[in-house]
């Protein structure tokens, strides 16, 4: 964007919205010199020093590429940019067609209209206060809204609400109307404030129609306003989230398995001793038939043939079966 020069009688800002959400935010900002052509006329220093821009001024008519604040929107023309689609009146210079704003200036430099928008706001964001928000990161003084009523919407958006604006800079009095449009999402909203603005002095030609210029802008690019990367991030970190989800469950399910298992283990073995204690038993591996056996405790010790599967018992532990021409026999353990 040109730097406007010191004659330039309208300067543009720009401010970037914070917190990494894309936005710019243009604004006119008259100066306070006095007008060349009534220096030229003479004109005395208690006149007005921009009377002859007003609307139906015949140095104003005179002037050379000088705007029309009466020019119907009608003589308005379609351009397409790399992202929106928008009106230009007769004569208007388009300052900013980019990816986050359109700017258009008048030829007297004297008016101005912009559209900038953010994506990714909450939900419940107020409309008024995004206007303010966006209104006070320029430094205009004297700012002061009128109430909000309801209006129609840039294209693509459901909702819009229109606010007043009067406000000053270096003492010159200004005018203007900023329309904040807003289209809800899941969980989140993209806000979209058009501005139409100029000198308090022309804002009566201006009324009619600049602001409903202002508010024909389409978005045709789904890059518009960051929204792309905003929606890529997203789905990146909708990704990452459900991955982690996915690690937690099953952690989750793991510890539940081995708290389950540890449970039904000590039940397991909770019943087998109440059992044997009831029923004075004692379980001992069967080698055998691979495979545990319960057997009376009135025995201390216990021995299993290994070829018939013959259980002898005895109470004296040194009870010992085995005979020199039969040895198959084996000590049963107990079981663990």
């Amino acid at each position: 964007m040109t730097r406007p020069t010191a004659s330039t009688r309208l300067a543009l800002r720009w401010t970037p919205a914070p917190l990494g959400v894309l936005g710019l935010l243009l604004v006119c900002l008259p100066a306070c010199q006095p007008d060349p052509d009534r220096a030229a006329n003479n004109s005395t220093a208690s006149e007005p020093a921009y009377d002859s821009h007003r609307p139906g001024s015949s140095a104003a008519a005179n002037r050379s590429g000088a705007s029309s604040p009466s020019n119907p929107a009608g003589s308005s023309t379609i351009r397409q940019g790399p992202c929106f689609r928008f009106a230009v009146p007769a004569g208007w210079k388009v300052v900013e067609d980019g990816q986050f704003a359109v700017v258009l200036q008048a030829p007297d430099q004297r008016a101005i209209t912009t559209m900038v928008g953010n994506v990714g706001l909450p939900t419940n964001y107020d409309p008024a206060r995004y206007v303010s928000d966006r209104l006070a990161q320029t430094g205009l003084e004297n700012v002061r809204f009128g109430p909000a009523r309801q209006a129609a919407p840039v294209f693509g958006f459901p909702s819009a609400w229109n606010f007043d604006v009067d406000y000053s800079v270096g003492g010159v009095a200004c005018r203007g109307v900023a329309r904040c449009s807003v289209a809800p999402n899941y969980d989140f909203c993209t806000m979209v404030m058009t501005w139409a603005a100029s000198e308090a002095s022309q804002w009566a030609g201006y009324a009619s129609w600049l602001p409903e210029i202002a508010g024909q802008v389409e978005v045709t690019n789904s890059a518009a306003f960051g929204a792309s990367g905003i929606a890529q991030q997203n789905l990146q970190n909708s990704i990452a989230l459900g991955e982690q989800a996915r690690r937690n469950r099953e952690v989750s399910e793991r510890q539940w398995g081995d708290v389950t298992r540890q449970r039904n283990e000590s039940q397991d073995r909770n019943n087998e001793d109440f059992r044997q204690a009831l029923g004075a038993v004692q379980r001992y591996d069967n080698p055998y038939e691979n495979r545990p056996v319960d057997l009376p405790t009135t025995n201390t010790v216990y021995w299993i043939h290994l070829t018939t599967g013959q259980i002898l018992g005895d109470p004296n532990a040194s009870f010992d079966p085995r005979t020199a021409i039969d040895s198959n026999w084996q000590r049963m353990k107990t079981a663990q």
